[in-house]
């Protein structure tokens, strides 16, 4: 999620309703592309057209689905690779440093190094990372803060992700806190996206700042970059290795509520701020 101080509002992430069974998506939360892109309007989707030709050219990849899923393979051996990081990584790995190593890692992978260049050409602020802890945002894992600032929640990064514990990020298997951890910060990619390259849009496109900035433009862009389908995280219940993912996340979706993990809150200064949220048991 994002939060802009220079001055305008700023933005952080709520916890989820105490009890989940009471919480339900949001219309736009439970949209499939085609029902949602013709909500953008052509104006917008036309700059966006442009914007995602522009990465897929500077990657070597599209959106389509084997070549990305290669494109994220590929990142994360790099992740794992840059001697910083290890899969089931610990707190104190969690430094400043570390994560803007990883954050340009994903931005020159996955983005071609079009947003860098973007930010480097018309002198906007670079991308830059800090960890925190409480000041009362239990509710989220991380968030881009003013002036391109990524801010991490320590306190929301101890618990298991592994092969017998795996987490959906937005409909995207992730089996360790690494992999975890590149998907987060690459949604808050897609934020700084919005915000460097069209601030109008940020700022007052309701295509975009409805559901808390993730509107049909958030939901596009984060699709198309990442792989991202959905605005959901929860943990994934037990199931049988041999059961091929997609038949699992059917046969689960039967038995599980997709926890709606996105609320906005009046921060201090009488704006709104975003995060990205987790379910309480993260």
């Amino acid at each position: 999620m994002y939060c802009n101080t220079d001055p305008k509002p700023s933005h952080h992430l709520k916890p989820p309703a105490p009890n989940p069974s009471e919480t339900q998506l949001s219309p736009l939360q439970s949209m499939r592309e085609r029902e949602y892109l013709p909500l953008i309007p052509k104006a917008e989707r036309t700059l966006i057209r442009s914007f995602l030709a522009a990465v897929y050219a500077a990657r070597g990849c599209t959106h389509e689905p084997s070549p990305l899923r290669d494109a994220w393979s590929q990142t994360m051996e790099l992740a794992a690779g840059l001697g910083t990081w290890t899969l089931d990584f610990e707190l104190p790995q969690l430094t400043n440093r570390n994560l803007l190593d990883l954050v340009l890692l994903l931005e020159r992978r996955l983005l071609g190094g079009c947003l860098v260049d973007h930010m480097l050409t018309h002198k906007r602020r670079p991308l830059s990372c800090r960890t925190l802890r409480g000041r009362g945002h239990e509710g989220w894992i991380c968030v881009l803060g003013g002036s391109n600032c990524i801010e991490v929640n320590l306190e929301k990064w101890g618990r298991e992700v592994s092969p017998s514990e795996p987490w959906d990020f937005e409909g995207v298997w992730c089996s360790s806190r690494l992999e975890l951890l590149c998907h987060a910060l690459a949604h808050e990619l897609v934020h700084a996206v919005v915000l460097n390259f069209w601030p109008e849009m940020d700022a007052s496109t309701p295509a975009y700042i409805a559901d808390s900035r993730h509107g049909p433009i958030f939901r596009l862009l984060n699709n198309q970059l990442f792989g991202h389908a959905t605005t959901a995280l929860r943990p994934k219940f037990p199931r049988d290795p041999n059961l091929p993912r997609v038949a699992a996340a059917a046969a689960e979706a039967a038995h599980s509520l997709v926890l709606p993990v996105f609320r906005t809150v009046m921060a201090m200064e009488g704006g709104q701020e975003q995060g990205l949220l987790i379910p309480g048991a993260f």
